[in-house]
Parts: structure tokens; C-alpha cells; sequence
């Protein structure tokens, strides 16, 4: 059982940030209730959050638990789960302890994940596919070319796009 008290979430959403978590503390919580029962709510559903990060914004997916990287790129666009080729993964633990993605790379915490690769809920993944953008209606984070887009596609056209990494 999530005990919310209404009251108390509506007082917390009139304050700043940092006077929230003080008086979170000042009553010996840790959280927000709706926080709690969000977290419950997944945890009941057998669900867990997966995040996407590129330059313009960070998206989080709602996948279920025990999710193989394919399937949790299928949630995206189903070209994703079909041309899927390995997923780039670290934890977002690592990045709110750590900073930035540079100094996860740097802890060796960035890795890359194949078609067995089980999704954990906070990972943060970058999908490698064989799908073209140029090819698909899909807009998409990154995409390594491969070989048949190359052919098919004139460089100068490719380097107007930069979510294209040749």
C-alpha cells in the first residue's frame, strides 16, 4: 500500500526544488508520494524506463522488465528491432554520480550490448541500426551508415544531416 497524502504533495509543488527536499527531510521522508506510487505502479505492471539521449532532448520508454535491447528498440520504431545491430548502454546511476558522459566513459561503465543484452530500468542506450534515415519516414537520434546507404546516397547529401555518423 502508497500512502499519498494530498496536502502535502500540493504544499511541496509550491516550493523550490531544494526547500522540497528539506522539507521532505524535516518529516524523515525520502521522496514525494506520487513518486512512490509511480514506482509502485511500474513495479505492479512488471514495467521499468529505459532512456534515449541525443543533443536536443532525452526521452524516457516504458518497456516491460526483462526486455532484450532489440525489443526495447522496436519500442522506438520497428526498423530499430529488425535492423538492430548492438546498443551502446550505461547506466543513469553512473551519469547523475559521475556528471557527464565523458567521465563514464572514462570509468569504463560505457559499453556495448548485443541481442542477449537484458535491459535494466535507468539504462541510458544509444541503438545502432542498419536502418537509414534517408531511407525511412523515421526521425531518429544516430545512425551509423552502412555500406547500402553509401551506395545509394551521395556523401554531401548524408553530411546535411547530423544525426548521420559516417
Amino acid at each position: 500500500m502508497v500512502v499519498v497524502s494530498a496536502r502535502l504533495e500540493e504544499e511541496l509543488g509550491q516550493l523550490e526544488q531544494e526547500e522540497a527536499q528539506q522539507y521532505l527531510e524535516s518529516l524523515g521522508l525520502s521522496e514525494p508520494g506520487l513518486n512512490r506510487l509511480i514506482r509502485a505502479g511500474y513495479d505492479l505492471l512488471g514495467l521499468q524506463t529505459y532512456f534515449t539521449a541525443g543533443v536536443q532532448e532525452v526521452r524516457a520508454w516504458t518497456i516491460p522488465k526483462n526486455t532484450k535491447a532489440p525489443q526495447a528498440a522496436g519500442v522506438i520504431h520497428s526498423d530499430f528491432e529488425k535492423g538492430f545491430i548492438c546498443a551502446e548502454v550505461y547506466a543513469s546511476d553512473d551519469l547523475f554520480r559521475l556528471g557527464t558522459e565523458a567521465k563514464v566513459k572514462e570509468a569504463g561503465l560505457y559499453r556495448k550490448e548485443g541481442k542477449e543484452y537484458v535491459c535494466k530500468d535507468g539504462d541510458i542506450m544509444h541503438f545502432l541500426s542498419n536502418v537509414c534515415p534517408l531511407c525511412s519516414d523515421q526521425q531518429t537520434q544516430t545512425f551509423r551508415v552502412h555500406n547500402g546507404c553509401l551506395k545509394r546516397h551521395s556523401v554531401p547529401r548524408l553530411k546535411q544531416h547530423p544525426e548521420i555518423i559516417l
